[in-house]
């Protein structure tokens, strides 16, 4: 019964404490549709980014069989940082290292009669 507790015991702590832990904030968000069809309209997919990250970046990934995607990511200054347009037939596959400015980030996609999927990944640490 004691080798039962002090197991149970042990599980508890390494959960609490993982090994290799940073000191800092890790987050992860995704937003993503595997299949849209002939959408007009705009989706604004915001991220909070905490003080204390020192790194951060945005993965998008836009496939447009049809019509198009307007994308603009904007700081928590209100300032542009990163913007473009996937047009019928192509595709997007990009990551980018962004100034890790607290506050909210919002990238806002605009569908223009789009058929095709979308995926978008913001990370911090």
């Amino acid at each position: 019964m004691k080798l039962v507790r002090l197991t149970v015991l042990v599980l508890l702590a390494s959960s609490l404490f993982p090994a290799g832990c940073s000191s800092g904030h890790r987050g992860e968000s995704r937003a993503s549709r595997q299949s849209i069809r002939n959408e007009f309209g705009s989706l604004r997919i915001p991220y909070e980014l905490p003080k204390r990250a020192a790194h951060f970046s945005l993965s998008l990934n836009l496939h447009a069989s049809a019509g198009s995607f307007v994308y603009t990511l904007v700081d928590p200054q209100g300032t542009p940082v990163w913007q473009g347009s996937v047009d019928a037939g192509q595709s997007l596959n990009e990551s980018r290292l962004l100034k890790p400015i607290a506050g909210k980030w919002v990238l806002t996609l605009v569908t223009q009669g789009t058929t095709g999927s979308y995926d978008v990944v913001w990370k911090s640490e």
